[in-house]
């Protein structure tokens, strides 16, 4: 389903008083939509998040990452696994979050890596870095676990979220040939579907005309 319109504005508050800095409109839009996901106990936090770069000073990464350290924060009297978070590298997975120990840090080189992992929450930035599969003839019949195993990285590493898990999935829709452009694309066009697909930059009219996106 694709999110039209803006939750109300007061779910952010709490977040930003942690952050201790105000967020800007796009970044309001974001958390809110998180937080009206999380509170109500109908819903599932799953979250595909278009994001071209094109704002920078949004600086969406760090805020989602910041996200779930606020969450592992407010929920540290319940005991709870780590939330996993993976980026371009390990490395930079550790810079987004400030190397805490509340959270694991993964690469988008070796996602199915955490597969069987006991997590809490999973963020993946730049999701669009993971290529499509190999679909030639010679990888489909001389190679096909291969095919398969490219082809289910992330979403191998989503089924080991819980119903109440927070999942965000961020990326950029406008490099095409990936999996993140092709889910996103998925999820914005099926309105039975409970994942939501956000963008923080508006998507371009003919994208909306060619993979038939209505608003909900």
């Amino acid at each position: 389903m694709f999110l039209y319109g803006t939750p109300p504005e007061t779910r952010h508050h709490a977040f930003q008083r942690w952050l201790q800095r105000p967020l800007n409109p796009r970044q309001r839009r974001i958390i809110a939509t998180l937080e009206m996901l999380r509170r109500n106990p109908g819903e599932e936090p799953r979250l595909y998040i278009h994001d071209d770069g094109s704002t920078p000073a949004d600086d969406i990464p760090r805020l989602l990452a910041d996200y779930l350290r606020w969450i592992q924060h407010i929920t540290r009297r319940t005991p709870q696994p780590p939330a996993l978070v993976i980026a371009r590298s390990a490395t930079a997975a550790g810079r987004l979050t400030g190397f805490s120990r509340t959270c694991y840090h993964g690469s988008l080189r070796a996602v199915t890596n955490w597969r069987g992992t006991t997590f809490s929450h999973l963020l993946v930035v730049d999701a669009d870095r993971t290529p499509l599969p190999d679909l030639s003839d010679d990888a489909f019949y001389y190679r096909p676990h291969r095919t398969v195993h490219q082809f289910l990285q992330i979403p191998a590493v989503t089924q080991c979220c819980n119903h109440r898990s927070i999942v965000i999935i961020h990326g950029n829709v406008r490099r095409w040939s990936t999996q993140f452009s092709l889910r996103f694309f998925d999820t914005a066009s099926d309105a039975s579907t409970r994942y939501l697909a956000l963008t923080v930059q508006p998507l371009p009219a003919y994208l909306m005309r060619r993979n038939r996106i209505k608003p909900f």
